[in-house]
């Protein structure tokens, strides 16, 4: 994934010394999303199924992440900080499907269908943080 994201960050002290704070943000922006080759084989009792799927670059579309963490200041200007939260995205993507139209006996040459793929990221991170 690619994205790029913009806006708040509502920062609440936990404690009178200010070490300790619990952090809330909100971003909204653009994403675009790679979706790599995969197969799969499926055994049901006697029957037997083999699938792959290409790669994909899905398109850009609009994205959005909310998250909330903790900062600790450790000394100075050094902080570390822990988040967890949640990225969504609905992705388009312009399936092909030249091979499932007929118009009695001529297939056309291309026919394309726009399908929404939902990507949703449960996201949890740990790092360190300088204020300059």
């Amino acid at each position: 994934m690619t994205r790029i994201l913009a806006g708040g960050v509502y920062t609440l002290p936990l404690n009178q010394k200010k070490k300790l704070a619990l952090l809330v943000r909100a971003l909204a922006g653009i994403q675009e999303t790679h979706a790599p080759q995969y197969e799969y084989f499926l055994k049901i009792q006697n029957a037997m199924a083999f699938s792959s799927f290409p790669a994909r670059n899905l398109g850009w579309a609009f994205s959005y992440q909310a998250d909330a963490g903790l900062q600790w200041k450790a000394y100075r200007r050094w902080s570390l900080l822990t988040f967890a939260g949640y990225n969504g995205c609905r992705a388009p993507y312009r399936q092909d499907i030249t091979q499932l139209v007929y118009f009695g006996g001529i297939y056309p040459s291309h026919v394309y269908k726009k399908i929404d793929f939902p990507t949703g990221s449960i996201l949890v991170r740990a790092g360190v943080r300088y204020d300059l």
